[in-house]
């Protein structure tokens, strides 16, 4: 029998959280349920990863969304990117392409891209605190302050892709990037042939992935490993090969909340 005397009266009250997100405002959340998320596409050549990229990217956006692609084979006319590239621009998104993080000059594209978001972020929390504040002058507390509209659809400011980069993706911006997605509002998808392209930092800012056929059997159990999963590897092992049995399937993983799919659109119960 385990015998408990009062001390004191020091106890731990939880924090207050900010309130949750209506699931129904946040765009594609029947793919994914945070809006800003770091998503890793696991995928050999031909697996069908670039139709995933395009579906994730029609729906998670909004025409508010920018998108900014970093990939290989944009300039070199791989029909899907340019189909993907056509379909956007003609409905007026705002769109950068990039065969590369680095240009011709040397230059950083991806940082470039990372602080004009941070700016645009700092400024935007700027006019917030000044229109609160003016705000509460107008409308002090006691008085009835104006109707607040609704809320319209959540959407990630910008979504960046990085497709088959290899080594440009233990670019540092690329971890700065994975680390502060939420803070500017951010979804990131990655794509590549192998899993240990990405450096440890970026590895553990994963929150979803999706892993495509034919996955060697050691780097399977990295990625087990590395998602610090509460099943066990066997079981994990044995999901992934039945999700991915069939030519274009995938194995989709929820790190965060332990939740695995077949494709999109089929919850695994474990």
């Amino acid at each position: 029998m385990i015998k408990l005397e009062k001390i004191n009266d020091e106890v731990v009250k939880p924090s207050k959280l900010p309130p949750v997100i209506d699931k129904k405002k946040i765009q594609g959340y029947s793919l994914f349920e945070n809006p800003w998320s770091n998503i890793f596409i696991c995928a050999k050549k031909n697996s069908g990863k670039t139709n995933t990229i395009n579906k994730i990217l029609k729906s998670c956006t909004l025409p508010s969304t920018n998108i900014v692609i970093f990939a290989s084979t944009v300039d070199k006319d791989d029909p899907t990117w340019v189909e993907i590239i056509k379909y956007f621009e003609s409905k007026n998104y705002n769109i950068e392409k990039y065969k590369s993080i680095y240009s011709d000059d040397g230059s950083n594209k991806l940082q470039e891209v990372i602080e004009t978001i941070q700016n645009q972020s700092n400024e935007e929390q700027k006019k917030k605190k000044s229109k609160s504040e003016i705000e509460q002058l107008i409308f002090p507390e006691d008085e009835e302050e104006p109707k607040v509209r609704k809320s319209k659809k959540i959407a990630p400011h910008t979504i960046i892709v990085l497709d088959d980069l290899s080594l440009d993706l233990k670019n540092k911006h690329v971890g700065f990037a994975l680390k502060r997605n939420k803070n500017f509002k951010l979804k990131i998808i990655i794509s590549s042939q192998y899993y240990l392209d990405l450096d440890p930092g970026s590895r553990t800012q994963l929150d979803y992935m999706l892993l495509f056929a034919n996955l060697p059997e050691e780097k399977l159990q990295t990625i087990y490993k590395e998602s610090d999963l509460s099943i066990e590897y066997p079981l994990f092992s044995r999901l992934y090969k039945h999700a991915t049995k069939n030519r274009f399937n995938f194995f989709y993983v929820d790190v965060r909340k332990e939740k695995f799919r077949k494709n999109f659109n089929k919850l695994i119960y474990v």
